[in-house]
């Protein structure tokens, strides 16, 4: 079975109760939450482990909207990842596809998923039930 592509997302998000914003003990640096800072324990053989590493690659991220992954949270996994974000800029869910490594080129895949999140952005900030405040319970 195939393991979600989240490489270190659960210690980064437990690090910074807030994926992306900037951890008081990280120096004010978005996406370089303290255990971040201190390294990553790897979870496939192809996990960013080191700061300098994950922080080019949210660079990245944030520049194309699209993370990829190749063995980051298992062997032979490949992944490509879009976050969904509300119309007020949060980041509200992220949307992957996963499959084995060398079965599919994940990067003609990417283009798709960050479609596809995009729409369902859109969606939810249309939502009147999860619209205004009830999205700061979602931060």
């Amino acid at each position: 079975m195939l393991k979600p592509c989240h490489a270190g997302l659960e210690e980064a998000t437990t690090a910074t109760n807030e994926p992306g914003r900037p951890d008081r003990n990280s120096g004010g640096r978005p996406g370089t939450p303290r255990v971040v800072e201190t390294g990553l324990r790897p979870l496939g053989p192809g996990t960013i482990t080191g700061a300098g590493r994950l922080r080019e690659e949210l660079d990245t991220l944030r520049g194309t909207g699209i993370a990829y992954e190749a063995e980051e949270s298992g062997p032979g996994v490949a992944c490509a990842a879009a976050p969904v974000v509300h119309r007020t800029g949060n980041p509200i869910a992220g949307l992957s596809i996963s499959t084995r490594l060398g079965q599919v080129d994940v990067s003609s895949l990417g283009p798709a998923v960050r479609t596809a999140a995009i729409a369902l952005g859109r969606q939810a900030g249309q939502m009147p039930s999860l619209a205004g405040s009830a999205w700061a319970g979602l931060r």
